[in-house]
């Protein structure tokens, strides 16, 4: 008995003892964990790892099978390399961050600053400085041009930022010194190491000192207000920002590929292999990366920085190591190694393969008129392809017809690049059609979120509870009118977006506050007042991506009668996907029937040509609109009335391309029949209809 209680005993004790360690473990890794988490941030490890040394690996993989290195002793001066190459960046951008720490203060940038004393800062840069040179010590001990190329290479990198000659200021000659340190001299390094120096030596460095010179531009280009309100003068500041993003597409980028080009030419020419695989990753990255238009190609280059970042940061170099180890197995470690490496990048090709280039979220029904985020509040946007709009239309008692919108877009933090523009076509029984249509700049629009106001000269938006007003005025003519909202608003998809990947921040957002009002009000012309009542739309547009290179076409109809409105939008999306189809009928403020997905179901015979427009002949506008889903049918045949307004794309040459309708807004007569849930209703009513191609 006395001895089971000693057993009892000590296995309590062992107990406590396991669980204080395993307590002890956990509480080591968490703090090793949060270690390393700070110690990256600081050196801001993400900024480089990938973007920055993923190059370099792949020249020298290069090296190594052009001089056909066997041995293992290379395999481990490549990952001293590796070493040297963090310490190396660590210090570059370490000591950036020190120097410009005041400055980063007065910009407002969040980094991870040095919150250590001034002693540790310093030996801190210390250490990552003779830390590398010390490392690289296996590549120099016999040759002291390797420990001048690493020495040079540490210097420049320090008085990039540091005074008092801090090169970051010196114009042009910041962004080579940049490149050079950052990318050429290291390949330098490589080529000495290998003792190879000849056309590809020369290739390489330049293509190195050119990519650079691109990531400098664009780091520039994105610091630009931040250094401006600093007082740091680099090239981008003193150019302005539009200048250095036209030299950026027009001389950087094409030089960059006809690098590219010319390596693959020699390639071909001394290393056919070599040459093959730099062909069959170009063409993996054409198909997986690479699209033809604008869009991708600011946003590659600018916004997400990863303009062939495929091609240079994992098919390439993983192609290559690939060839190492069929010469060698031993080589097999460095395919392992560069897939740990870039792991990040693969994950987002993993995930960007398994979703959908679309996504859209189940439409919401919603109260929320006014302020919330699917009504009139202005949405903000650092996107160079933002663009926002607030449509209104109204079809008057008599007979007449407002319908315009306010618009702003451009690149917001860059004011000189923003339009506001104010446009409206009103077309009285009395007067015939006018038109208010005045361009402003930035400085001319204002939104007062308290007030829910929004002003674009003297033209105003004010929301307030259920209403709306609208305020346009200008030489000769003054509109006041105040939309009542009839039935609840809603929005598409999440927040009204509609997401376009590769990222979230791509998308076009629809939301529509206003389905049908009654709008009542007074217009002055020319001295005469004329009240004016109606039936009035309202809806809210802003999106972050080029519509010109992700929208095909879309229409847009609305259909007002006897207390029922309906609303159909059709979406034609770019690359043979099934276009974004809206239904939405709303009787006696209930709404019946409610869709928004991707599908085949509505069709419209609807394609006008410049002649028809031009000729107004209400006779060749005749178009029939039939949709079907599960027991849903809508059949309606239309007879256009009048165009209200119309924009010709003008001819690209004299005879091949005609002039097409790329805008056209319809007044017209429906009449059809309508099905829901078996039963039937036959349709007479008037449209508005809107069509417009990119």
């Amino acid at each position: 008995m006395k001895k089971f209680k000693i057993n009892r005993k000590w296995e309590k004790y062992y107990e406590e003892k396991l669980t204080y360690l395993k307590l002890r473990f956990a509480t080591i890794l968490t703090s090793s964990k949060l270690f390393f988490e700070n110690i990256s941030k600081l050196i801001r490890w993400n900024e480089w790892a990938v973007s920055k040394l993923s190059m370099i690996f792949l020249v020298f993989y290069y090296l190594i099978y052009v001089t056909q290195s066997k041995g293992w002793n290379v395999i481990f001066m490549f990952f001293n390399l590796v070493v040297f190459l963090c310490f190396l960046a660590a210090f570059g951008y370490s000591v950036n961050d020190y120097s410009d720490k005041t400055i980063d203060v007065i910009a407002g940038k969040k980094k991870a600053q040095f919150r250590t004393l001034r002693v540790k800062t310093k030996l801190l840069l210390f250490g990552f400085c003779f830390g590398g040179i010390g490392i690289s010590f296996p590549f120099w001990h016999k040759s002291f041009v390797i420990l001048a190329l690493i020495i040079v290479t540490y210097i420049l990198a320090a008085f990039y930022s540091l005074p008092p000659i801090r090169f970051k200021e010196k114009g042009w000659l910041g962004i080579i010194i940049s490149s050079l340190t950052q990318r050429t001299l290291p390949i330098l390094i490589c080529f000495t190491v290998f003792e190879r120096f000849g056309a590809d030596t020369i290739l390489w460095t330049l293509l190195a000192l050119i990519i650079g010179i691109r990531a400098m531009f664009v780091h520039q280009i994105k610091d630009y207000n931040n250094d401006k309100k600093s007082g740091v003068k680099t090239l981008i500041v003193n150019w302005g920002i539009i200048k250095g993003i036209k030299f950026l597409f027009v001389y950087i980028v094409p030089l960059e590929i006809i690098f590219i080009a010319l390596i693959t030419l020699y390639l071909c020419l001394h290393f056919f292999l070599l040459g093959l695989s730099v062909i069959l990753c170009l063409m993996l990255t054409l198909l997986t990366e690479v699209k033809f238009s604008q869009e991708w190609l600011h946003i590659s280059v600018i916004s997400n920085e990863s303009f062939l970042s495929n091609f240079y940061f994992l098919f390439l170099p993983l192609t290559f190591t690939m060839l190492l180890s069929f010469s060698s197995l031993k080589f097999l470690i460095l395919p392992l190694f560069h897939l740990f490496w870039s792991w990040r990048l693969v994950h987002s090709n993993v995930i960007y393969l398994r979703t959908p280039t679309i996504i859209l979220n189940k439409s919401v029904i919603t109260n929320s008129i006014c302020l919330k985020p699917a009504g009139n509040s202005w949405q903000f946007s650092f996107s160079p392809f933002y663009t926002e709009w607030w449509y209104f239309d109204v079809l008057f008692d008599d007979g007449s017809f407002l319908g315009g919108s306010f618009a702003l877009n451009g690149y917001l933090p860059v004011p000189e690049t923003v339009q506001a523009r104010v446009e409206f076509a009103l077309n009285l029984n009395n007067e015939g059609m006018i038109k208010i249509c005045k361009d402003f700049p930035y400085s001319y629009f204002n939104f007062n979120k308290e007030l829910g106001q929004l002003t674009i000269g003297r033209n105003r938006i004010r929301n307030k509870k259920e209403n709306l007003y609208l305020n346009l005025e200008e030489d000769n003519i003054e509109i006041n009118l105040n939309y009542k909202n009839i039935i609840e608003g809603f929005q598409i998809g999440e927040e009204g977006k509609i997401f376009f990947l590769k990222s979230w921040d791509r998308y076009f957002a629809w939301a529509v506050p206003f389905p049908m009002a009654d709008v009542v009000g007074e217009i002055k012309l020319n001295g005469a007042n004329y009240q004016v009542r109606g039936r009035g739309y309202q809806d809210h547009n802003w999106g972050t991506v080029s519509l010109k290179d992700n929208v095909s076409c879309w229409h847009w109809l609305r259909l007002m009668m006897n207390g029922k409105v309906l609303l159909l939008a059709k979406l034609v999306l770019r690359e043979s996907q099934k276009p974004i189809v809206f239904i939405g009928l709303n009787e006696n403020k209930k709404w019946l029937f409610f869709s928004c997905k991707q599908n085949n179901c509505f069709n419209i015979s609807f394609n006008p040509t410049a002649e028809m427009v031009k000729r107004g002949s209400k006779k060749f506008f005749k178009y029939h609109i039939y949709y079907k889903e599960n027991n849903f049918i809508i059949d309606l045949q239309f007879q256009m009335k009048d165009i209200l307004k119309f924009k010709l794309r003008p001819k690209r040459t004299i005879s091949l391309i005609s002039e097409t309708p790329y805008y056209i807004r319809l007044l017209s007569s429906a009449y059809g029949k309508l099905v829901m849930n078996n039963k039937l209703e036959n349709i007479k009513a008037e449209v508005i209809h809107e069509y417009s191609s990119f």
